[in-house]
């Protein structure tokens, strides 16, 4: 397809509507004609090297990617010690044109020297942004359209060299490169595998020269019309010489049609950048660029010759380096040329005929239902194998321990994916320093000896533990005295801790990693943190892909990910995060997470790439070229996304739930949840995240400490004046994010000055573009959101549907994975049928966990079975509800009443769902899904009502007890008081069965981490309106710190809060029968100075424990409420238990139970009580 760009910056498409745009290079020749072949490029970075790729010569080059210019441009006349420029691949811009969705005005990086803009204005190049480029991209995809044929012309003498240079003088193997659009990186990489490179021009005659090695480069256009170099190879391959030939890309269908075959012309604009090619020798599968427009047809090609690498996507041919190298070293003959190879395709995951055993507490969990999972534990289903990296760091710890006791190897279970030994290497913090040292390198330096670390390195230092989830335990220390404070909690955490380097200020990248057993390994996503490093990733907001990243570090990180993962031997899904120097190619490695993880469901929802599916395949050892792209249905799996969108994640927390604790944020993580956007622009993405108030907050403090609020203090502070400089030194946030930051500002202080029925449509749309949505329009300008809405839907500023496909629509894609966004001109699918719209739960929080997704799956799967099209709406990345194939169309989109409406109309809803809170936990213990029920009755389906239970027949089980527990995350929140009071505290729950309410109760406390106690209980009976306190110590030795040293066995410690519903009453002579029986268990029972008198005089032995007198003073009321003994019990990782009727009830519980407890599943619990019941 051909366009032309034209001086009123718009494209005109044959027989289509005008593609809008505008200019951001204003030139002399751009206000002239430019006509040209447009292509696209799918890479995420790499737009110097691209626009100077000769293979793009006399192209208008389209950029998926839409946001660009983002790092700037580097020096495009520095050259290396080879005489090579450094950053760019040829002397000169290639493209005749440039056209991308949106442009980065101010560009931030240590590197960069200009503005994309200033560059393309010095080589004369227009550009365009503002365009639907995807729309461009569909069109060249499926319907290319000739009107001008660049092709037609011969590009390659465009390009060539006109006389030999030569590079790597004085190198021991003489390689003869033709250039037919060589580019620079090429000829760096022969000179650096020991070449010296004789570029001759594409018509050169070689015939008579000597040499080790003809080399036949890239280059843009038809090879047909380089007959010259056709007919000088042709005389080579005739000849009897046995140096290697080696062709890429074009020089590959140059070699093709010298040995005598034909070539075709591809799809038109098809320029993939992250590509499958597969050695048809071993099968093993890497990652390449697709830069040329022609093909050789494979039915052309002469007897005896085949192909070594293959294009898995569109079955073209490619070529690896090393290989030809090696040859030219080993002076073999070897020449290759293109043919196709179909691979065989496998069966879906669930006729893999594997049995699966499911073990998890969490009864809220879609993953406990009862349809297709069973959970048990290997003494009683003795399974062959065992997969740990699916259930995050919980099982991974688990696993370990299993194997470390000898429990896997008596019963014959094998760990299938990533073995013991990788996992050890990875989370063991001396282990997985040692194992990087080996490939070279670089992590934090580090040393085990705490405080002589810290004064090798120097303050501030960073404390992290082995074997902790969210980094729990972690912390900076700027002294020594918080060094011995947090090194000695963190010890109590686990037993191995790491001091490093504090690295603050560096950016903090990730990168998930995929690996199969063949060591075919890829890249599916990479993310940046808008914070610095200091802020926990879960704790930060994260931008997928990354943002400020050039093409050379995006790919060195790349590089290390792939080198690192195959070094531990990780098979199935990894991530590995880094810190980067803003100013420099220095990094260091951070940790490497060889399980699946809330990043690993964040880049699986950014990406569309089903990350946990495929890992499950890995670890059965089906190789990655074997697995189908679930989004297209007929490429490979083993292909790197490209997006043409950009995500950003925002944590949820509710800190203001949690009295005494700090507001701040660190290397801990204190999010509860986190919510996830996309757009076309940052702007966009990141406003659909972010919908808040400003709060009030003391500015710089604010900026220099991150907080949970530290974004919109930020935007205060830009409203308040300050510069995107000022605020960097105050944050160390990249001036980019800054920049875009402010542009947002800009836009709302031009929105104040509209009115209704006088806004603008350009100002209108820009700020939709921008992410505003119609409240927020509405406030600005003193406005109801109705009207507001309704004067948008006249202007005609309205959303489009665009699907992500995982591939930036370089196939179509088979899927229904949806998101809204105004910058665009079409939609990507069409609307002509109806359905039901399930509402998700939104970003988990205190109140509304994961029990609401079990509501929306469990009724979204109803409506299915029942033949009913489902529509879900949901922003949550963490959700099985936003699994594209649990419905017929998933919009991942915020939860608001604009966006809703917007789907609603577009969709032509006919039913709208709200999944609430209702009763996973019920439902799976009776065995009848009343969200089922509940859905059924909402669109009136006829129900099977004898069979399902009411007041006057209710279910009872038969032979078994469920027990749901809560769960709390008082460790990561720092000072919190852990009382509980009338308002929901817990972050999560548990759910366990038992035979009996004894065994059912102590299965559900150990599922929450509570470690049963040993030897010593610490007790605290308080009178009047402060009742009960019983906590339980492990540790006295960190518990010595806060209350003394008068503990002589390690002890646990129960106490009963204070809350504001209990009447006044002393709950002593209730509390007497429970303490008769911990003593009669043959615990040391301790107590304060009352509580140890009372006990003592009703003939329960009770050692008494004093308070140190340094902690505080005795009428505070922290020593009332005993808020130092909670606080140390939480900090030194002993359980406590704050509730007098569970103290008492986990009393009758161990004596009753003796510590014995049956392995006995709820499936297994109800098949036994169905058998009762039907004798």
């Amino acid at each position: 397809m051909a366009l032309i760009l034209r001086a009123a910056s718009f494209l005109a498409r044959k027989g289509k509507h005008p593609l809008s745009g505008l200019r951001f290079s204003s030139t002399t020749r751009s206000r002239k004609s430019t006509s040209g072949e447009v292509v696209f490029n799918t890479g995420l970075t790499g737009y110097p090297e691209a626009l100077t790729d000769p293979s793009y010569r006399g192209q208008i080059l389209a950029l998926t990617y839409p946001i660009v210019g983002n790092y700037g441009v580097p020096s495009t006349t520095d050259r290396d010690q080879y005489g090579l420029l450094k950053y760019v691949e040829s002397e000169n811009v290639q493209v005749s044109g440039l056209l991308v969705q949106d442009y980065s005005h101010n560009y931030s990086h240590w590197n960069a020297v200009k503005s994309l803009s200033e560059w393309l204005q010095e080589e004369k190049i227009p550009a365009l942004f503002g365009v639907d480029t995807r729309m461009l991209t569909k069109t060249i995809r499926d319907k290319p359209v000739d009107f001008i044929d660049p092709n037609s012309r011969n590009l390659t003498a465009e390009v060539s060299v006109e006389e030999t240079q030569i590079f790597g003088k004085g190198n021991p193997y003489k390689v003869i490169a033709v250039d037919c659009g060589i580019k620079h990186n090429i000829i760096r990489h022969l000179v650096m595998r020991g070449a010296e490179v004789h570029l001759v021009p594409w018509n050169y005659d070689y015939s008579d020269d000597l040499y080790d090695g003809l080399f036949i480069s890239n280059g843009p256009g038809d090879p047909a019309l380089a007959w010259d170099t056709v007919l000088n190879l042709r005389k080579v391959l005739e000849s009897q010489r046995r140096q290697p030939v080696f062709g890429i890309c074009m020089g590959n269908q140059l070699t093709g049609l010298a040995a005598g075959a034909k070539t075709y012309k591809l799809s038109l604009g098809n320029r993939g950048h992250n590509q499958p090619v597969i050695n048809q020798l071993n099968g093993q599968a890497f990652i390449t660029s697709q830069n040329h427009g022609f093909a050789i047809d494979e039915a052309t090609l002469p007897p005896k010759w085949k192909s070594l690498f293959v294009n898995a996507n569109d079955n073209t041919n490619e070529f690896m380096f090393d290989t030809f190298m090696d040859l030219v070293k080993g002076g073999k003959a070897s020449i290759s040329s293109a043919i196709s190879k179909p691979r065989k395709v496998p069966t879906p995951p669930k006729e893999e005929n594997i049995k699966t055993i499911l073990m998890n507490p969490n009864i809220a969990s879609v993953q406990t239902n009862e349809e297709g999972e069973k959970q048990d534990v290997i003494r009683r289903e003795r399974p062959d194998g065992i997969l740990l990296s699916m259930g995050g760091q919980t099982a991974l710890n688990c696993g370990v321990e299993l194997f470390d006791k000898g429990v896997l190897q008596r019963y014959g279970v094998e760990v299938i994916g990533t073995p013991i030994d990788s996992i050890k290497a990875s989370e063991d913090r001396q282990t997985f320093a040692d194992k990087l040292k080996e490939i070279g390198e670089k992590i934090a330096p580090s040393v085990e000896s705490a405080v002589d670390a810290a004064k090798s390195i120097g303050y501030p230092v960073m404390v992290r533990a082995a074997y902790a989830l969210g980094g729990l335990g972690s912390g900076l220390c700027e002294d020594e005295k918080k060094l011995r404070e947090v090194a000695s909690q963190a010890l109590v955490l686990s037993n191995q801790i790491l001091i490093e380097q504090s690295l603050l200020g560096w950016k903090e990248i990730e990168y998930e990693v995929v690996r199969d057993a063949a060591d075919n390994c890829i890249t599916v996503c990479n993310m940046e943190n808008f914070d610095p490093l200091g802020v926990h990733t879960g704790d930060s907001i994260v931008v997928a892909p990354s943002q400020t990243l050039s093409n050379q570090e995006y790919h060195m990180l790349r590089e290390t990910a792939l080198k690192v993962v195959r070094h531990l031997g990780i098979i199935g899904e990894c991530n590995i995060q880094y810190a980067l120097h803003p100013s420099s190619l220095e990094y260091c490695i951070i940790e490497v997470n060889a399980r699946l993880s809330r990043s690993s469901a964040l880049a699986s929802k950014a990406t569309g790439y089903p990350l946990a599916f495929i890992a499950a395949k890995l670890s059965l050892g089906i190789q990655l070229p074997d697995i189908k792209n679930s989004t297209t249905q007929q490429t490979t799996a083993c292909f790197e996304p490209s997006l043409d969108y950009i995500v950003t994640k925002i944590p949820r927390w509710d800190l203001d739930r949690f009295h005494m604790t700090s507001k701040q944020i660190g290397s801990s993580m204190k999010s509860v949840g986190e919510v996830m956007a996309i757009g076309r622009t940052f702007e966009e993405s990141f406003q659909k995240a972010l919908r808040m108030e400003l709060s009030e907050c003391k500015l710089e403090d604010e900026l220099v400490v991150p907080s949970n609020t530290r974004v919109y203090s930020i935007a205060k502070a830009l409203h308040a004046g300050y510069t995107v400089d000022q605020i960097h030194e105050l944050t160390s946030i990249d001036r980019w994010f800054l920049h875009k930051l402010h542009r947002i500002v800009d836009i709302e202080k031009n929105v104040k000055n509209q009115k209704l029925g006088c806004f603008p449509q350009e100002d209108l749309l820009e700020a939709k573009q921008a992410g505003f949505s119609d409240l927020q329009l509405a406030r600005l300008i003193g406005a109801q959101e109705t009207d507001m809405r309704k004067e948008r839907v006249k202007q005609g500023v309205k959303p489009w549907v665009k699907q992500i496909d995982t591939m930036a629509a370089e196939y179509p894609a088979k899927t229904n994975y949806l998101y809204m966004t105004y910058n665009g001109q079409e939609h990507d699918l069409v609307f002509d049928d109806q359905g039901v719209m399930v509402l998700g739960c939104g970003p988990y929080h205190i109140g509304s966990s994961v029990e609401f997704d079990w509501c929306a799956v469990s009724c979204i799967r109803t409506l299915r079975n029942l033949g009913i099209k489902t529509v879900v709406v949901n922003h949550n990345p963490e959700t099985v509800s936003t699994d594209y194939d649990e419905c017929d169309r998933l919009y991942f989109e915020e939860l608001s009443l604009e966006r809703v409406l917007d789907i609603y109309q577009q969709e032509v809803i006919e039913c709208n769902l709200r999944a609430s809170r209702s009763f996973p936990f019920v439902s799976k213990t009776v065995g009848t899904d009343f969200i089922d029920v509940a859905t059924k009755i909402m669109v009136n389906y006829p129900l099977d009502e004898p069979n399902l239970p009411h007041l006057g027949t209710p279910l009872q089980p038969s032979g078994y007890v469920g027990i749901k527990a809560p769960m709390f995350s008082w460790p990561r929140l720092r000072d919190a008081d852990p009382l509980l009071r009338c308002e929901m505290a817990s972050t999560g729950e548990v759910a366990c069965f038992g035979a009996n309410a004894d065994e059912a109760f102590l299965k559900a406390l150990m599922s929450t981490g509570f470690r049963l106690p040993k030897k010593g209980i610490l007790i605290g009976i308080q009178s009047k309106q402060y009742p009960f306190v019983l906590s339980l110590f492990q540790l006295s030795f960190s518990f010595s710190n806060f209350v003394g040293s008068l503990l002589p066995h390690p002890h646990y410690f129960f106490k009963d809060p204070y809350l504001d519903c209990y009447e006044e009453q002393s709950l002593q002579p209730k509390f007497l029968p429970t303490a008769n029986k911990l003593h009669q268990l043959g615990f040391n029972l301790y107590a304060t100075e009352a509580t140890s008198q009372y006990l003592n005089e009703h003939n329960i032995p009770t050692q008494t424990v004093e308070w140190p007198l340094h902690s505080v003073g005795v009428n505070s009321t922290a020593t009332r409420d005993n808020y130092l003994i909670r606080r140390a019990s939480i900090d030194c990782g002993v359980p406590l238990i704050t509730n007098s009727e569970v103290v008492k009830m986990f009393a009758e519980a161990l004596s009753a139970t003796g510590r014995k407890i049956e392995a006995t599943s709820l499936f297994h619990y109800q098949k036994a009580s169905n058998k009762k019941a039907a004798s």
